[in-house]
């Protein structure tokens, strides 16, 4: 696999590596909005997602992941900035990098973004036709923190400052 190029790639290799890719923008997309059915969905029953400090086992636990994010931070933002795949029939593995933006709420009513530079590795596998995570380990190369005026930003969606808040 490592050797094809996109000229020398099968339709089939491409439309799993679409799926897969898909996989890691709806991933990203819901946890941003807070979505924890779509979440789950694109899990595994017997998925594991591992993170620093924290191990998620089943679906079931798993879902939960968004509500907490929606809990803990105003915004996030989980740019994916790129992905390599290996396929193997039924089973794959990759490594997608991302930059995840949170915005935390201080007690003095300022705000801090964390910016985190992050890779998941991954294993995923083909189930009843659809590809699905079923191993996802987390991990944080480095974190920028800083201060950010959250006073400026309208509350009105739509206007290209407003700030999307988890849930909306």
């Amino acid at each position: 696999m490592k050797d094809e190029t996109i000229s020398t790639m099968s339709a089939e290799t491409i439309r799993t590596e679409f799926a897969i890719r898909r996989l890691s923008a709806l991933y990203a997309q819901s946890v941003d909005r807070g979505d924890s059915n779509v979440f789950a969905e694109l899990f595994t029953e017997d998925a594991v997602l591992d993170g620093p400090g924290r191990l998620f086992s089943g679906k079931e636990e798993i879902r939960k992941i968004p509500q907490t994010v929606k809990t803990r931070y105003i915004a996030t933002r989980h740019e994916l900035c790129g992905q390599v795949l290996a396929i193997d029939g039924v089973v794959a593995t990759g490594e997608t990098y991302c930059n995840a933006k949170h915005i935390l709420s201080k007690e003095d009513g300022r705000a801090t973004l964390q910016i985190l530079s992050i890779r998941y590795q991954d294993k995923y596998r083909r189930d009843s036709g659809s590809w699905l995570i079923a191993h996802r380990r987390l991990v944080i190369d480095w974190m920028e923190t800083r201060n950010v005026d959250l006073a400026s930003a309208p509350a009105v969606p739509g206007d290209a400052t407003y700030i999307h808040k988890i849930g909306d």
